[in-house]
């Protein structure tokens, strides 16, 4: 049988009375997050304060190195417990705003974002170039504006040469290919299946617009923008995004064609609980994975992108994981739907 434990180490203590835990890890952003129930019946106060320094491992491999943020007291005459809360410590990275603006010479991504970082004050977070190729637009460059957070001025590179940011359970800003990663994972929903608990698929079009312009910020009457369509929207809707720096035409379009895949891919969505936290194969199950989907009953077969995971352990309910999957060119530049499921895209 899989092991199925989650382990909270603050300070070089380990946290064993756990009442119950959440932990989400998603590709829409950098930092991982989490929140946890702590048992303590015989102090009055939190033996966990603010900023402390927070490791938390599932099945023994770490998968969010970070600070406490938040904690609150809950205090019943049966429980007497301490919510806790807070962020991997990337999560620095998309709070913290650039200082002054800064133009860079682009030799790779790693370079641009560990210059990024450093020239900005932060020496505590480490890059970890995991592309498989260095196919870049080495003759480019890339602006920051004062303000700017560093996390949305190197994604706003990053997506552009069709790479993805995240984080390892290390603390670490990690660039991977926005193709995914492939292990050979099939998760199937039939009469036999005894990993899935619930699933559904989800289509929801609110957030989709016939047209999506992206201009560049301007400090003159200039007006540099791009443009990109989403063939399937038949209402003629237009939504319009001021890009948070100043970028090229070249730049603009390719802003504006990320952001209708992104929205046409967030508005089909197929999301299930399973059991435990492992995948079949017995890999962790995290963001990025390509997995083959075979379900009858919500009409799919398909590979799909496990954009989203969240970790839940309770008392009650044991160990889950919520899986979130979206289409597997996702975080490409590609404005048409591959076809996954008939009358679906």
């Amino acid at each position: 049988m899989a092991k199925n434990e989650i382990k909270i180490i603050v300070n070089n203590k380990v946290y064993s009375e756990l009442v119950e835990i959440q932990i989400v890890r998603d590709l829409d952003y950098l930092s991982s997050s989490f929140e946890c129930v702590v048992a303590n019946r015989f102090i009055a106060r939190s033996p966990i304060i603010i900023e402390d320094q927070i490791e938390i491992k599932v099945n023994e491999e770490p998968v969010l190195t970070g600070f406490v943020d938040n904690i609150r007291m809950s205090i019943s005459n049966n429980s007497h417990n301490f919510i806790i809360s807070g962020n991997d410590v990337t999560a620095d990275l998309e709070t913290s705003e650039i200082f002054a603006n800064a133009t860079y010479k682009v030799e790779n991504l790693k370079s641009l974002c560990e210059s990024t970082i450093q020239d900005n004050g932060i020496f505590y977070i480490s890059v970890i170039d995991n592309l498989e190729d260095d196919s870049f637009d080495k003759d480019k460059e890339q602006s920051g504006d004062t303000g700017q957070t560093i996390f949305s001025m190197l994604s706003e590179y990053a997506l552009k040469q069709g790479k993805i940011l995240t984080c390892n359970g290390e603390g670490d800003m990690v660039i991977y290919s926005n193709s995914g990663i492939s292990k050979g994972i099939v998760l199937e929903n039939s009469s036999n299946n005894q990993l899935i608990k619930s699933a559904n698929l989800s289509q929801d079009f609110s957030n989709r617009y016939k047209k999506i312009i992206v201009k560049s910020q301007s400090d003159d009457d200039s007006d540099i923008s791009g443009e990109a369509s989403d063939s399937v929207v038949r209402r003629e809707i237009t939504k319009v995004i001021i890009n948070e720096s100043k970028i090229d035409a070249d730049g603009a379009k390719k802003i504006a064609e990320f952001e209708v895949n992104k929205r046409r891919s967030d508005s089909i969505q197929y999301n299930c609980k399973v059991f435990g936290f492992s995948a079949p194969n017995g890999e962790l199950w995290k963001p990025n994975l390509l997995v083959s989907i075979i379900d009858s009953n919500a009409g799919i077969n398909a590979t799909m992108l496990l954009k989203r995971v969240r970790y839940n352990f309770s008392q009650s309910d044991g160990s889950t994981c919520d899986l979130t999957f979206v289409s597997e060119d996702a975080y490409s530049l590609k404005t048409e739907a591959s076809q996954f499921n008939k009358g679906v895209e």
